[in-house]
């Protein structure tokens, strides 16, 4: 799994976010953030509990997504709380020291943020389909409830991976976030880690703390929690969605659960057909190759060739601007343009 998860640098998606946005900055922040929360937790290190809430701050000074990665790392602490009898007698001095954390890294952000409520907030009341009002219009332009245009967001958002395409243009590929085969083992691990994350937690006394501790519910809490805040806080709950730059971060669980799925269907195999460990080992390496060069070979040409992201526009702006440049400064430059509106999608 560790193999798959090495490999989302790879991505289509990931590829085309990392050379034009910020938005990348995301997931790295979700991830060290959450890193560090298992380790303070299992290792039982107060520094690391610290760091997790330095990280979950120090988002709020990039992309506005950042603004997820506190959110996500409540919703796993409360999950471990639920499910974890120990959790919260053993964790008391871990969460003061993230909420510590938390508050020196972000302090400075909040207070620019009470003090220029509007600048925080401006993206945000742009894109919030509840902000914006494109919440109300929506529901009354379609009849409908404005559960079911919710629902209808969740449906766009849950499915971008493997139905909906992407509707803007950062990337606007012309097929899902990922491709057939990553597609379904995507919605096997999704289930696989939803089932495992409900169920209660092991108290076998005749096995190893280690393997009980590997099987415990929150651990794919980490993944699960993180995947559907995301989707929901970035997609659900924002204009044109699905927007692969806004969910960005949930393509990290996202592979998490192709890697989940993958492990079980070669593990399955392996002992159906009496496979040694290494043909498990070296299926599990064989596979995610050939997954990422479908997704590289994609990139690369098919969508290269569309010149979807350029686009003429695009081009004749680069010309242009090497023109400008090669005048020299001894030239001014003007440009004459009328005022566009932005209209509601």
């Amino acid at each position: 799994m560790d193999y798959l998860a090495e490999q989302l640098k790879d991505m289509a998606p990931h590829r085309a976010i990392l050379r034009a946005l910020n938005n990348i900055a995301d997931p790295l922040f979700v991830g060290w953030a959450l890193y560090f929360l298992v380790v303070g937790w299992q290792d039982d290190k107060r520094w690391a509990w610290a760091l997790s809430g330095v990280l979950a701050g120090l988002a709020f000074y990039f992309y506005t997504g950042g603004r997820q990665t506190p959110v996500i790392l409540v919703g796993v602490i409360g999950w471990a709380a639920l499910t974890q009898s120990d959790f919260r007698a053993r964790s008391r001095a871990g969460l003061m020291a993230l909420v510590v954390g938390f508050v020196v890294a972000v302090g400075p952000m909040a207070l620019f943020a009470m003090q220029h409520p509007d600048d925080f907030n401006d993206r945000v009341d742009q894109i919030g389909i509840i902000q914006s009002g494109w919440l109300d219009r929506e529901a009354a332009q379609l009849g409908q409830g404005k559960l079911q245009v919710l629902g209808e967001q969740f449906r766009k958002v849950f499915f971008a991976f493997n139905f909906f395409k992407d509707r803007t243009d950062f990337y606007r590929p012309s097929t899902p976030l990922m491709e057939f085969a990553w597609a379904m083992l995507f919605l096997l691990g999704l289930v696989l880690s939803v089932a495992r994350m409900m169920r209660p937690p092991r108290s076998d006394t005749s096995v190893s703390a280690e393997l009980v501790n590997a099987k415990t519910p929150w651990r794919y809490s980490v993944f699960v929690v993180w995947f559907f805040v995301a989707i929901i806080t970035g997609g659900v709950l924002t204009e044109s969605a699905p927007s692969s730059q806004r969910i960005l971060s949930s393509a990290v669980p996202a592979v998490f659960f192709v890697a989940i799925a993958l492990w079980e269907i070669t593990r399955v195999l392996a002992e159906l057909l009496n496979w040694p460990v290494a043909g498990h080992r070296v299926m599990v390496g064989i596979v995610p190759t050939l997954l990422v060069t479908m997704s590289l070979r994609y990139y690369l040409d098919d969508y290269q060739r569309s010149w979807i992201y350029g686009s003429y526009n695009g081009e004749v702006a680069t010309r242009i601007g090497y023109y400008l440049r090669d005048l020299g400064p001894d030239w001014q430059e003007y440009f004459i343009a009328y005022k566009v509106e932005r209209q509601s999608e």
